[in-house]
């Protein structure tokens, strides 16, 4: 049953937990739509980190923004083979000013509250938790946020695989408890998995759905979409099996990375190969995802990466946000 729109509950304030890599960019999406984000963390060295990295952030995208015009007038002239008249590149600027999502980043940051404390929570209408993917660490929150939190609060969590009902087992208010699963990165992917919980009232779902679809990224309004309680949900179960396939042949020595990569990519039109999406994931990420569906999915996990993962993960070997995976990015 749909709720009707006078009974959905209204979201202006948001609580964090979390100030990762997730939390960080989940943050910023917010504060960039006008929401209020109070972010919490274990210690104030993680949540400056946090502040910083959103900073950079719009630094780089306010910058992305001015060299935007001169790129596309660049590529129209090139590609036509004429110039054009001061009119047409002021129409254009005027058009891509338009298209694009304006940013104070003065305004922006104001909107984001750092805080150790969950007491910090009590005037937010949700709180999303975005913490790694460890069941007893989720729960343990979840128990936490529910002892915090006042009754009519939203717990949701951006898990990318552990079941919402298991979570929501852990509070007195299954009702309120949901899945809200963005993409990395939130910035420029706009898919929204919202989970329902076996107990998740229709108001909760409705008003969570309500509140995605006004939130917008640097690119487009986002777009969420309702999947059921299942490990993996929707995009992470299609996702891990092509990640299964590539790890196995990389595993088994059926062609290195890098042709692997190349394979997908010039055989099948994918914009990148499944080990450079993995470096983009986090290899830490994977493997804890790794973890969390064997437990949930009877054993059906990449088992050709296990050693590879574990290996990589305990090396320091993350994938992007530390410069080396599979691949060596620039530091910036």
């Amino acid at each position: 049953m749909i709720s009707s729109r006078s009974s959905l509950k209204e979201i202006r304030s948001v609580g964090l937990v979390g100030g990762g890599v997730m939390g960080s960019q989940i943050a910023h999406l917010l504060a960039l739509n006008g929401i209020h984000v109070v972010i919490k963390d274990v210690s104030n060295i993680i949540l400056n980190q946090t502040i910083l990295h959103i900073d950079k952030q719009l630094d780089e995208q306010i910058l992305f923004n001015k060299r935007r015009v001169k790129r596309e007038i660049d590529r129209i002239e090139g590609s036509h083979g004429f110039r054009l008249t001061d009119l047409q590149k002021a129409t254009l600027r005027k058009k891509l000013r338009t298209a694009s999502v304006k940013i104070n980043k003065k305004e922006t940051l104001s909107h984001i509250t750092p805080t150790l404390d969950y007491d910090d929570f009590q005037d937010c209408d949700i709180v999303i938790e975005a913490v790694i993917e460890d069941l007893d660490l989720k729960k343990r929150i979840f128990k936490e946020l529910d002892n915090a939190c006042l009754s009519g609060v939203i717990l949701a969590s951006n898990t990318s695989t552990i079941s919402i009902s298991k979570l929501a087992s852990c509070t007195r208010r299954p009702e309120m408890v949901i899945g809200m699963h963005f993409f990395n990165p939130p910035l420029a992917l706009p898919l929204i998995e919202i989970i329902p919980g076996v107990h998740t009232a229709s108001n909760t779902v409705e008003s969570v759905l309500d509140f995605s679809r006004g939130l917008r990224n640097y690119r487009r309004m986002m777009e969420p979409m309702i999947v059921k309680d299942l490990p993996g949900f929707v995009v992470n179960r299609l996702l891990l099996s092509m990640l299964r396939e590539a790890f196995e042949l990389y595993h088994y020595g059926a062609a290195s990375f890098e042709d692997i990569d190349k394979a997908l990519k010039m055989g099948s039109g994918m914009p990148m190969g499944p080990f450079e999406l993995a470096d983009l994931i986090g290899l830490d990420v994977l493997y804890d995802i790794n973890r969390s569906m064997k437990l949930s999915a009877r054993g059906k996990t990449m088992r050709g990466a296990d050693r590879v993962l574990k290996h990589m993960s305990s090396m320091g070997l993350h994938g992007r946000k530390t410069g080396k995976g599979f691949y060596v990015y620039n530091q910036k």
